[in-house]
């Protein structure tokens, strides 16, 4: 539990940092509103190294959601 605490506590502390930051490079609080609900959405963005990336995740996120059938034409019967 404690190390739960401690957890939650650094991530507060880096997110009040990292908005302290944005003020100072001027940002509104609106665009950093908006920069923190795309992060919500977006959370594992900082481990994307390219855009490549990006695009083969959407890929297989599209891929995924529109498979129906395991056997289909994808992994044909040998």
């Amino acid at each position: 539990m404690q190390a739960t605490t401690q957890a939650a506590t650094q991530a507060m502390t880096q997110a009040t940092t990292e908005t302290t930051d944005l003020v100072a490079q001027g940002f509104s609080p609106e665009q950093i509103n908006r920069l923190e609900e795309l992060r919500a959405v977006y959370p594992m963005i900082e481990m994307i190294e390219d855009i490549e990336q990006v695009r083969r995740m959407v890929f297989l996120k599209w891929l995924h959601e529109h498979r129906n059938d395991p056997a289909d034409s994808l992994h044909p019967a040998a």
